[in-house]
């Protein structure tokens, strides 16, 4: 009954009060630095990095921007208000607090060329109930030619952030791919 009566309190309060106090704020790394900010967290919370590989995706950790300042990682800073929405890209680490009382509500949804960022995301190797996206099924879909390999755990293709040129072609049996540094 309390609950019920806390969440009804809540509720009113968020409905009826229009001003721009429901606001949160926000820190958000660009994606082509989500490698140097996992290995500065890794650095920094070792212990956590050795007993799951994704110990970013538990959100127990927060590190202070100017930390970030101090090794070269960008950051921006930016607030969400209400009515508001807001999208962060693959590999774009991200975390914020509310300036007040807030209802939020998230959704995961992508675009065919972050399907890459998919295949090639940590998966949590410590915990049940964390979200998991099969990427089979985009796989099947957006690259056929694929997925045969990666249904046996073979992953011909690079990570989109990654520095190394790197390009695919066709061997001249046509069924298998090469992968080439340029």
């Amino acid at each position: 009954m309390r609950v019920s009566l806390f969440l009804h309190y809540i509720l009113f309060i968020l409905s009826s009060n229009q001003s721009s106090c429901f606001s949160f704020c926000r820190y958000v790394i660009p994606p082509a630095y989500g490698r140097k900010f996992e290995q500065l967290a890794a650095s920094r919370f070792p212990s956590l990095a050795k007993r799951c590989p994704a110990f970013l995706r538990h959100k127990m950790t927060i590190i202070s921007p100017s930390l970030l300042t101090k090794e070269s990682i960008p950051y921006s800073k930016m607030t969400q208000f209400e009515g508001e929405f807001m999208i962060t890209f693959p590999y774009g680490y991200h975390s914020g607090f509310n300036y007040g009382f807030n209802c939020a509500e998230s959704t995961n949804f992508a675009l065919e060329r972050w399907i890459e960022y998919g295949k090639h995301s940590t998966k949590c190797t410590c915990r049940d109930h964390m979200v998991k996206i099969s990427m089979d099924p985009f796989v099947y879909k957006y690259q056929p030619e694929l997925y045969e390999d990666w249904c046996r755990g073979i992953n011909l293709t690079p990570h989109p952030e990654d520095k190394q040129l790197t390009k695919i072609r066709l061997s001249t049996n046509k069924s298998k791919f090469q992968r080439i540094v340029l």
